[in-house]
């Protein structure tokens, strides 16, 4: 999964996913260059609009709490303790989907 947040475009999860992660770098790190374009991939891959409405919250909500974390100097974990955890957050996210 690692390979997949590094670089989407070249990673083994799906197409759907891949442009996703790409729309979240874009709303990230290059809001202002958003356009149309970047959603209607998503739909033209078979995203439904409540997905994107999904991936658009999920992100806007992290990029937040990240900034509000840098404004106020919170302690970052190492990558080794996301490395940890992001298995086990992930089959717990799943499991409730379920």
């Amino acid at each position: 999964m690692a390979d997949a947040l590094r670089d989407p475009q070249s990673s083994s999860v799906r197409r759907q996913v891949q442009l996703a992660l790409a729309l979240i770098r874009k709303m990230t790190l290059e809001p202002d260059a958003l356009q149309s374009d970047d959603y209607a991939a998503l739909r033209a891959a078979g995203v439904h609009d409540d997905a994107i409405e999904d991936v658009i919250q999920v992100c806007a909500g992290f990029n937040i709490i990240n900034r509000i974390a840098d404004a106020l100097e919170f302690a970052i974990p190492g990558e080794d303790a996301f490395e940890k955890a992001g298995p086990r957050n992930y089959q717990r996210a799943y499991a409730l989907s379920k």
